[in-house]
C-alpha cells in the first residue's frame, strides 16, 4: 500500500495541502458533498466572521485604554500602539484557535460518510490506494481552512514586525529626549551587586561562526513561530481525519475527533510536566553540589564564545525538532489512518 519512502511520503502530502495534485477525490472532496446544512453555513461564515475578529479585537483593546490616553495624553504613543499590536496579535491567535475546532468538524466525517453511505466500497475500486484517498480528504479538509490560517499567519507577521518598529521609534524618542536634555544614564549605586562582564560582543562581533549560528538560531525560532498555524492546522486536520476512519457514521466520527481532540491536549500536558520534572531532576545533582555550579561559572567566564556556541546550537537544534515532531506526528496519523482505511469497509468493527 505505501510505495516509496517516507520522504516521497513527505512531499506528497506537501502537494494536497498546497493542492498541487490531479486526484480526482480531491477536486470532489473540495466541493464539500459529504457537509451538512449546518457545516455549509460554517464554512459560509468563514470569511466574515475573520473579519469581524481581526477588526473587533484590535479597536476592543484600543477602547479598553482610551481613558488612560486621555487622563495622561503623554502616555498615548507609548500604550496605544502597544495596545493595538497586541490586540492584532490575539486576534489572530483566536482566529487560529477557531480554525483547529472547524477542522476536528471537516475532517470528522469525510471518511465516516463514505461508510455510513456504504460509497467506500465502489470508491475502494477505483485505482486510487487507500494513502490517496485519506490525502485527498486530509488535503480538501485543509483546503477549507487556507484563509484562517493565511490570516494568522499574516497577524503574527504584523506584530513581529510592528514591534521591532515600536521598539525602535521609543529607542529614538529616548535618545532624542536624552539629547535635548543633557542627562545621561546614572552608574548603578555602589551596594548593588553588579555581575562580572563578559566581553561576548566583541567576540561576536570578531567571530564570523558566532554571527552565523545567531542569525541561523533567530531564522529558525522565526520559522517556528510563523509556520505555528500551518502545522496545528494540518496536525488537527490529519487527527479528525482518523478519527473518521474509526467511525461509523457522521455523528460518531464527530464524537471520535472531540475525544482525540481532549486526549492530546491532555497527552500535550502531560508530557510536557513529564520534561519539566525530568529536567528538575538532571538539574538537582548540579544545584546541590556547589563546585558543580562554580565549574560551569567558570567555564562560561573563561570559555564565553563557546558556551555561546552551544547555547545557539541547543536553540537550532530545539527549534528544528519543534517543526520535525509537529509535522511528524500529521504524518504518523496519516499513515495510520491510511492503514485504517485500507481495510475499510470490510472491517468496521
Amino acid at each position: 500500500m505505501y510505495n516509496g519512502s517516507m520522504l516521497s511520503f513527505f512531499m506528497q502530502t506537501l502537494r494536497y495541502m498546497l493542492g498541487r495534485t490531479e486526484n480526482p477525490l480531491y477536486h470532489r472532496e473540495k466541493s464539500g458533498w459529504i457537509y451538512g446544512q449546518a457545516v455549509r453555513t460554517l464554512q459560509r461564515g468563514c470569511a466574515p466572521l475573520t473579519l469581524v475578529v481581526l477588526a473587533g479585537i484590535p479597536a476592543l483593546c484600543a477602547l479598553m485604554v482610551l481613558p488612560s490616553v486621555f487622563a495622561d495624553p503623554d502616555t498615548a504613543l507609548i500604550i496605544m500602539p502597544f495596545t493595538v499590536l497586541f490586540g492584532i496579535y490575539l486576534a489572530g491567535e483566536l482566529i487560529l484557535f477557531g480554525a483547529s475546532l472547524a477542522a476536528t468538524v471537516y475532517g470528522s466525517t469525510v471518511i465516516s460518510a463514505e461508510v455510513e453511505g456504504q460509497t467506500l466500497g465502489s470508491l475502494r475500486m477505483t485505482p486510487l490506494e487507500p494513502r490517496e484517498v485519506v490525502l485527498a480528504k486530509f488535503g480538501s479538509v485543509f483546503h477549507r481552512l487556507k484563509l484562517p490560517t493565511a490570516v494568522t499567519t499574516v497577524t503574527r507577521l504584523l506584530f513581529f514586525v510592528g514591534m521591532i518598529v515600536y521598539v525602535l521609534v521609543l529607542a529614538l524618542i529616548a535618545v532624542a529626549a536624552e539629547s535635548a536634555t543633557g542627562t545621561g544614564f546614572s552608574a548603578p549605586a555602589a551596594s548593588v551587586p553588579v555581575l562580572p562582564s563578559l566581553p561576548v560582543l566583541p567576540l561576536i562581533v570578531g567571530s564570523t561562526a558566532a554571527v552565523i549560528l545567531i542569525l541561523m538560531a533567530v531564522a529558525a525560532w522565526l520559522l517556528v513561530f510563523f509556520l505555528q498555524p500551518v502545522l496545528r492546522i494540518s496536525m488537527f486536520s490529519a487527527l479528525s481525519v482518523f478519527a473518521s476512519s474509526l467511525a461509523r457514521s457522521r455523528s460518531t466520527g464527530l464524537v471520535t475527533a472531540i475525544f482525540f481532540r481532549i486526549g492530546y491536549f491532555v497527552a500535550s500536558y502531560t508530557l510536557s510536566q513529564m520534561l519539566s520534572s525530568a529536567f528538575s531532576l538532571l538539574a538537582l545533582p548540579i544545584l546541590a553540589l556547589p563546585l558543580l555550579v562554580g565549574t560551569v561559572e567558570q567555564f562560561i567566564i573563561a570559555q564565553p564564545l563557546i558556551a555561546l556556541y552551544l547555547g545557539l546550537f541547543a536553540a537550532i537544534v530545539t527549534a528544528v525538532l519543534a517543526i520535525m515532531g509537529s509535522f511528524g506526528v500529521t504524518l504518523l496519523v496519516l499513515h495510520w489512518a491510511g492503514r485504517r482505511t485500507g481495510r475499510l469497509p470490510f472491517d468496521i468493527g
